[in-house]
């Protein structure tokens, strides 16, 4: 899960402040995002069994190389929020046009080679001798993989905290954790940095915090900032986005906000019952939308652009495409199959590009209840990062947002915040019948069916085909 382009953004403004290329001399705890290390272990095998080996030996390897003494904590991903669980979804369905040797689908709780990973680690654990403590959190238990090992380096007294998994939440998820010596790890290839010879590279999450609060002495409001700019659970604003510039606007507009009231300005207080604070947000959002029709023309210089050399190098190939008058994702895969060279590849991950001059022409139908379902997603994310999940059935309604202005003429007229609470949780029949196709329930042992969908993309403000919101119809 996270921010598009976030992590390869910081990396490249602050690499020689964040990134350790050596080998830590002490890590107490060490805790394992296992699915980060599941799917490249998994990646071009087709025997389970294989894959389970390379898994354990993906551990050891990591235990190996970073010395842990004291606790060794392994989470995989078990059920999640309904948000994450239409992220899946996507994922899930288009896998099954791509036409894989063997079905990474199944890398999801409740299917037979889950349950087999499962039983494989702790019978591992049991037969291991390590002096440190073990716990594994296994896809049986609810949540993302990260956010169990957060919640427990919140909750509990560790220090010298390694965590193997680098995606942008976890970044985020570190610098709200409150703590410090923590210690992202992950392969060198993930930071294309070639000039050291140690496997692993360290992002020093001490060393990042000091960084933004050179920018933004509020880690949480620099957090708050960055939901804008869209994650698994908030669609972002199309003005702003981080391709194109939103990041600075974002943190600029907060600076001056923070100078008119003499460093009082305070987007995010957990002791308040949604942590969002309704006055000050009023205020960010009266600024920041004052700028968006420069923002907007900003943005559509670039595309046209962009719409330009990208039209001049790929138009016989998008003309051929549109002959089907047909955005369904089946058909991208289809014509993607049937012309399998680079070009035809290139020219489909082009496509919002090359659907830009009918941009101008497509009418996004903007409401209130577009308007109260992008701030419930703002409340929403704000508990799961800042305190806990406060409704696990609970999922945005809406595959776009509203403009900035029309937000922020909505909250004028609110007094506070609410959202109902429900503790809830779906069950693994629940997940499986939601984020499977019908093709892929021989992955389990339970009896269910899919509702069957005609899958389509909105390509209109994205970049590229993977950033494109799927709708099932």
């Amino acid at each position: 899960m996270g921010i598009p382009v976030y992590f390869k953004t910081i990396v490249k403004e602050y690499e020689n402040y964040i990134l350790k290329k050596d080998k830590l001399n002490d890590c107490k705890s060490l805790f394992l995002d296992l699915n980060c290390a599941i799917h490249p272990c998994c990646s071009g095998e087709t025997d389970e069994s294989i894959m389970i080996l390379k898994i354990i030996q993906k551990i050891e390897e990591i235990i190996q190389y970073t010395n842990v003494e004291d606790l060794l904590y392994i989470a995989i991903d078990g059920i999640p929020p309904k948000g994450k669980m239409k992220q899946q979804r996507m994922r899930r369905y288009k896998s099954v046009f791509e036409n894989k040797q063997w079905n990474t689908n199944a890398i999801s709780p409740g299917t037979y080679f889950m349950e087999k990973l499962n039983y494989t680690i702790r019978e591992w654990i049991k037969d291991k001798n390590y002096n440190f403590n073990i716990i594994f959190s296994d896809s049986n238990e609810r949540g993302e993989g990260e956010h169990k090992i957060l919640q427990y380096i919140k909750n509990n007294d560790v220090d010298k905290s390694v965590i193997y998994g680098l995606d942008a939440d976890l970044i985020m998820l570190s610098l709200v954790s409150k703590k410090n010596n923590i210690y992202l790890l992950r392969e060198r290839t993930e930071y294309n940095i070639e000039n050291t010879e140690n496997e692993y590279i360290y992002l020093i999450i001490d060393n990042l915090k000091k960084y933004i609060q050179k920018e933004i002495n509020n880690i949480d409001d620099y957090i708050f900032l960055c939901f804008f700019l869209g994650n698994d659970f908030i669609n972002h604003i199309d003005s702003l986005s981080l391709r194109y510039g939103g990041y600075d606007i974002l943190i600029d507009t907060y600076k001056l906000l923070q100078e008119r009231y003499g460093g009082y300005f305070k987007l995010i207080d957990t002791d308040l019952k949604h942590c969002i604070h309704l006055t000050f947000l009023k205020e960010f959002l009266n600024e920041l939308s004052s700028r968006e029709p420069y923002l907007i023309e900003k943005i559509h210089k670039i595309r046209q652009k962009q719409y330009k050399i990208t039209y001049s190098k790929y138009s016989n190939y998008f003309i051929d495409f549109k002959k089907k008058n047909s955005l369904l994702v089946k058909d991208i895969y289809d014509y993607q199959t049937q012309n399998d060279t680079d070009e035809s590849k290139e020219m489909i991950n082009n496509l919002p590009i090359l659907y830009y001059p009918q941009e101008n022409n497509y009418i996004k139908n903007e409401n209130d209840d577009m308007c109260q379902d992008y701030l419930d997603s703002l409340i929403w994310t704000s508990h799961y990062y800042f305190k806990e999940c406060i409704h696990w059935k609970w999922a945005t309604n809406y595959d776009e947002t509203p403009s900035l202005n029309l937000f922020k003429n909505y909250i004028q007229n609110l007094n506070s915040l609410e959202f109902k609470e429900d503790l809830n949780e779906y069950s693994i029949k629940d997940l499986l019948r939601f984020i499977f196709p019908n093709s892929s329930h021989k992955l389990h042992k339970y009896n269910i069916q899919s509702k069957e969908y005609k899958m389509s993309i909105i390509p209109y403000h994205k970049r590229y085909l993977w950033e494109c919101p799927i709708i099932f119809e």
